[in-house]
């Protein structure tokens, strides 16, 4: 999978920023998450990005920081230059792997497909 992803990504990108252990378990982890009020820090496949969340403003508004921007930015440069029809190629040819993890998480037989189609809903 870490190969499959250096292709589509390029190698430095993964190694900057994925997580480099069960980058499967956790990308199914993180989908999982993501219907939910709350996502897990310990659920993302993304390596933790450097420095708090910023906001300006007070407690009525709280617009997001210029430079909070920045610090995804080189996050959204590497997203930005991926076919997503390759990305759903890469999906496809490990689905066996998604779906067994998907099962080893949720100790059901529930399909990855569907949470996935969950997570897009959200």
């Amino acid at each position: 999978m870490r190969k499959a992803l250096g292709g589509l990504f390029g190698a430095q990108a993964i190694d900057a920023y994925l997580r480099p252990d069960g980058i499967i378990r956790h990308i199914v982890a993180f989908v999982d998450s993501l219907p939910r009020k709350h996502i897990s820090p310990d659920s993302q496949p993304i390596k933790p990005i450097v420095g708090g969340f910023i906001a300006t403003g007070d407690e009525q508004a709280t617009p997001l920081s210029a430079e909070n921007a920045a610090k995804y930015a080189p996050y959204v440069a590497v997203i930005r230059k991926v076919d997503p029809r390759l990305v759903s190629d890469v999906y496809f040819h490990y689905h066996a792997l998604f779906q067994q993890a998907y099962e080893e998480l949720t100790k059901s037989r529930a399909r990855f497909d569907d949470r996935v189609l969950q997570a897009i809903d959200a």
